[in-house]
């Protein structure tokens, strides 16, 4: 878990106390004041914005509250969804889809539970989620689901091979981004079982590059007419026009 000590982007270097006295948590304004107000109860002379042990102190209070309001979500979840015959109280998963979508997402393509969130719509964060750990957790929770269901499904290796198989599939991919050539022989040699040296001296010989580079220019202009009718010319454009 990253610490807000390390900071936000914005403010690399910083610690929480200077970024909040800059103004960098203005978004946040009513939850710190929340767990200020609530420290107050207790030390009265209490102020985060007084000094950096002040600032620590409601940084590590704001913690043991959503520590708390966990806790009750897992009663909340045992008194649901506890039954005698049961093992553990778990609640069922409403859109299975999603979270295993959630773990593809994080699991090849790197991306963050806030990016993962916009893009599979999720609601936004909680405040201390974005203030603490910069991530959204019910998207960190569905895709620890979808990623259980994936293990199930292929086994732990299972997953942990495709996992693997995948990325290097697509950093050999990006490897080709300025080679257009490149990429149809790639996406060619994984439909023949061959390699893109092959794929290239097959097309060499019986006249399939010349046609992809026709292919390829016409489809750079814009010119869709004479990119569809080459299409039409070799099966080999719809194997790799499929997979695109």
């Amino acid at each position: 878990m990253r610490s807000l000590e390390e900071s936000r982007g914005r403010g690399a270097g910083l610690t929480f106390y200077e970024l909040a006295r800059q103004g960098h948590f203005s978004p946040f304004r009513d939850y710190l004041e929340y767990g200020n107000n609530l420290i107050r109860q207790y030390q009265p002379d209490f102020d985060y914005s007084n000094s950096a042990e002040e600032a620590r102190l409601l940084l590590h209070t704001l913690e043991r509250i959503n520590q708390v309001r966990e806790s009750v979500r897992d009663l909340q979840n045992y008194l649901w969804y506890s039954k005698p015959n049961k093992n553990k109280a778990v609640a069922p998963i409403k859109d299975p889809q999603r979270d295993v979508r959630a773990a593809v997402l994080q699991d090849i393509f790197d991306l963050s539970t806030l990016r993962i969130g916009e893009v599979l719509g999720f609601n936004a964060p909680s405040d201390l989620d974005m203030l603490r750990k910069h991530e959204n957790a019910a998207v960190r929770a569905a895709a620890q689901r979808g990623r259980e269901l994936l293990r199930y499904y292929f086994g732990v290796d299972g997953w942990r091979q495709k996992v693997e198989r995948v990325r290097a599939h697509r950093a050999r991919w990006h490897e080709l981004e300025d080679q257009p050539k490149g990429q149809v022989y790639y996406l060619l040699a994984g439909c023949h079982g061959t390699s893109i040296e092959e794929e290239e001296n097959q097309s060499s010989q019986d006249g399939f590059d010349q046609l992809l580079e026709e292919w390829i220019a016409a489809s750079m202009r814009g010119d869709m007419q004479t990119a569809d009718r080459i299409v039409d010319k070799d099966p080999r454009f719809e194997e790799f026009i499929t997979q695109i």
